[in-house]
């Protein structure tokens, strides 16, 4: 007596709900898998085309932040921003507590900014209050923008996101003086760093956007 073709190992046929269960446990699985978004960009202050790849987290959590740059006044910052990155941009004004005013001194590089936290506590005025709608704004307000901190630089991100084995492999790595580990990677290892991620599990998608990551800086 042959079994049938669709017969499970134990040599019964499958019913409805366990295809159901298969494809559902398929789905769930493919809809945690990883994503990585990359771009060949040209960085600004060396005009080199680099490859900046970034976990999808990372790019929705900072793009935000890097449009907010663009604002004109604080009024237009308010509205146009969403809340979230208008209450840490004026955390980092000095305009809630002291804690949010100075955690981007705990990014340090080779050499800790001397004295940081005593010139925050000087400038610090616990009374402050968000300027008015038709101040103007700059992103130099922010003194965690001007210290180069806020946003962080794209290349601080990959060396904090990629895989070892990637960075190992692809990247040029340094440690700047005051804002921590960077890491760049020359554009022709493009094909080579996006094979080896898919090998790891990644999902790969194209995003334009990350440009926006390295044209403020």
């Amino acid at each position: 007596m042959t079994e049938s073709a669709d017969a499970g190992a134990s040599g019964q046929r499958l019913g409805e709900t366990d295809v159901e269960v298969a494809v559902g446990d398929l789905s769930a699985e493919r809809a945690v898998q990883p994503e990585m978004l990359w771009a060949v960009v040209t960085q600004l202050w060396d005009d080199d085309e680099v490859l900046v790849v970034l976990p999808r987290e990372a790019f929705e959590h900072w793009h935000p932040r890097v449009e907010a740059l663009e604002c004109s006044t604080w009024g237009e910052l308010r509205r146009e921003v969403p809340r979230e990155v208008y209450e840490e941009i004026c955390d980092l004004c000095g305009y809630g507590t002291f804690e949010a005013y100075t955690q981007h001194l705990d990014i340090t590089g080779m050499v800790p900014l001397p004295g940081a936290h005593q010139m925050a506590a000087e400038r610090y005025d616990p009374d402050a209050t968000p300027p008015a709608d038709d101040e103007p704004f700059r992103p130099d307000n922010i003194g965690a923008y001007a210290d180069g901190d806020w946003p962080p630089a794209a290349a601080f991100l990959m060396y904090e996101t990629l895989p070892d084995d990637i960075l190992d492999e692809y990247a040029e790595t340094w440690m700047t003086v005051f804002n921590g580990a960077y890491a760049k990677i020359s554009v022709e290892h493009r094909r080579a760093v996006l094979d080896d991620l898919a090998a790891l599990g990644y999902a790969l998608t194209e995003e334009p956007r990350l440009h926006d990551l390295v044209s403020w800086q």
